[in-house]
């Protein structure tokens, strides 16, 4: 009999704050961050970035023998495969789960499980900070994974304030915002998928509080989450490079990012106000 992967998926839009929850839930000695496992081919193609253990990802010691067994993740389907698979959620039809024959998703966290076990024998989970929706549901056609779902919602200003700041543009964040939430919303509903889902605004400005709930949904402790952050050592691939360095430096706490107070102009904001 093959033994389950524990794993943990993070749901969400580009830019919601899901490498700053990362960096949280990873904290813990039982979870192993493993950041955006979908940009895990396009690290092996393009030669990687740079691994918060300073190491780029290739010769990180960690993720080296990892990578040198060849694996070939699921990152997302074809636009027609989009377009299929959303007009299925649009209309409420049912996605097929545990059918799927190949265990290449399987293989490929196991492997990242006894390397993290190597180095600290109490990891019981891998965390895939993708937030793809379209990996989701690969992931969940895999009868060898046990997934926990966290859902990170942000609102509406940060979030599209994000995508503008990062040169994406304001009317195809706002785009991108609507219909993925939608989509999300919509698939967890129609397949009744149990998840958590964390506000990252209430997050910053209430940690604590937020990762207790979070803490007794995946049954861990964090309770002094701050200094746990100080004394884990994390190799993490991907990710906001701002949020990376906040956390490997000095973690100082969270702060609630209103930029998009001053980023965005009168008109882009009565624009998100109708769209909220």
């Amino acid at each position: 009999m093959v033994k389950k992967i524990n794993v943990i998926y993070i749901l969400g839009t580009s830019y919601c704050g899901s490498s700053l929850l990362g960096f949280l839930i990873g904290s813990s000695k039982k979870i192993f961050d493993a950041g955006e496992l979908n940009h895990f081919n396009r690290n092996q193609n393009k030669g990687g970035e740079i691994c918060t253990c300073g190491f780029n990802f290739l010769k990180c010691n960690f993720w080296k023998p990892i990578y040198k067994k060849g694996h070939k993740i699921y990152e997302r389907p074809s636009i027609l495969a989009r377009v299929f698979i959303s007009l299925k959620i649009l209309f409420g039809i049912k996605s097929d789960r545990n059918r799927l024959k190949d265990k290449s998703e399987y293989y490929f966290f196991k492997d990242i499980l006894q390397q993290s076990k190597k180095k600290d024998n109490q990891t019981k989970y891998v965390l895939d900070v993708s937030k793809s929706l379209w990996r989701l549901i690969r992931l969940l056609q895999e009868e060898n994974i046990n997934l926990k779902i966290i859902y990170l919602y942000r609102d509406i200003e940060g979030n599209v304030s994000s995508f503008a700041k990062h040169c994406k543009g304001f009317w195809n964040g706002l785009f991108i915002y609507k219909l993925n939430n939608f989509l999300i919303n919509k698939f967890l509903k129609t397949n009744a998928i149990n998840y958590l889902q964390i506000n990252y605004k209430k997050l910053c400005e209430n940690p604590q509080k937020t990762l207790d709930k979070m803490g007794e949904y995946l049954g861990e402790n964090y309770s002094n989450y701050s200094k746990k952050i100080k004394y884990r050592e994390y190799h993490v691939p991907s990710g906001n490079y701002g949020t990376r360095g906040q956390f490997l430096k000095k973690f100082k706490g969270l702060k609630y990012d209103n930029s998009w107070e001053k980023r965005l102009n009168k008109f882009q904001k009565n624009i998100l106000r109708l769209f909220n």
